[in-house]
């Protein structure tokens, strides 16, 4: 059985592991990150990378390589962070391949952290033996990750799939990514609790602050603020799968991330919109899934990329 370290760097943890290549995690270690400056998160990610290798000589473990998976806009042939979550200060233009690698003298693969969640799931998880997937995970913001004809979609350097951004309403308050009406400002976190605001501003109701828990739990208390705060939620997931889904024919469409965890009910309701809003050559044959994964999927996706891109062009090949 083969082995490789899997970095998992989130916002406000770092947890890394040595994973077998069947997907089995032998050791984790899990450390707070330091998010007020970049060059200190890759500090504590080479003190756990450190660890996991001294660990594994004790254990007779060969390690193939390094995967790391993180947040932001990853330069994927040159396994470099271009711009970050802001989360982390100074996250941007980061060699991180090239440092670790120079470090401890072995491959190593820098993705987006919804990519290695999408290659966990195919690998041994809800999409596995599919060739063509859709995965949103929605969270603090809206990430995404695509496969098409069974590789990762990542453009000329790595930046394909920001599908938290794309447009549903084109007259839609500002993003911060210089669009309007972005899917992230109706499906994730900070966006439910901003349009929750913004109608309890316009009906003269007190504002304080809330957040996407509270919205879900107003919802189903019968809030009617709430309850269309959360259909305008479903109605732009919806929209938003129907525009993929035409552009990229996939066979399975996964739906993640805190937002919708143990909410199985929106999934399936997206689904239902989906297959009245779009053509149905292209939507009716669609299987909507959640994850199989979880907390531990940016780890053990960010570990097999040393097993998966091993023959393939791109990464950081140290």
């Amino acid at each position: 059985m083969r082995y490789s370290i899997g970095v998992d760097i989130g916002a406000t943890k770092i947890l890394a592991g040595i994973v077998r290549q069947d997907g089995y995690v032998v050791e984790r270690l899990r450390r707070s990150t330091p998010a007020t400056d970049g060059e200190l998160v890759v500090a504590a990610v080479v003190d756990v990378v450190k660890h996991l290798l001294e660990s594994s000589r004790k254990q007779a473990l060969p390690i193939d390589g390094i995967g790391v998976g993180t947040a932001g806009q990853i330069d994927f042939v040159r396994g470099r962070v271009l711009s970050g979550t802001p989360n982390i200060r100074n996250w941007e233009n980061i060699e991180l391949g090239a440092k670790l690698g120079s470090q401890f003298g072995v491959p190593v693969w820098v993705d987006n952290d919804v990519n290695v969640h999408l290659l966990a799931e195919v690998t041994l998880g809800a999409a596995q033996a599919s060739e063509n997937v859709v995965m949103l995970a929605f969270g603090t913001g809206v990430g995404g990750a695509v496969l098409v004809d069974g590789r990762i979609l990542h453009g000329a350097w790595g930046g394909a799939a920001e599908l938290g951004h794309t447009t549903v309403n084109f007259r839609g308050p500002m993003c911060n990514c210089g669009s309007r009406g972005c899917l992230e400002l109706y499906g994730s976190g900070t966006g439910i609790a901003a349009r929750m605001s913004e109608r309890l501003t316009a009906s003269g109701r007190s504002v304080s602050e809330v957040s996407s828990h509270e919205v879900f739990a107003k919802a189903v208390e019968g809030d009617s603020l709430a309850r269309a705060t959360i259909d305008e939620m479903v109605e732009a997931i919806s929209f938003a799968c129907v525009s993929l889904i035409h552009t990229f024919n996939p066979g399975m469409v996964i739906l993640g991330g805190g937002v919708v965890a143990n909410r199985r009910w929106v999934v399936d309701d997206v689904s239902t919109r989906v297959r009245k809003l779009g053509m149905k050559s292209l939507v009716q044959s669609v299987a909507f899934e959640t994850p199989t994964f979880g907390p531990e999927a940016g780890l053990v996706g960010a570990a097999l990329q040393v097993f998966i891109n091993e023959q393939a062009t791109g990464g950081n090949l140290s």
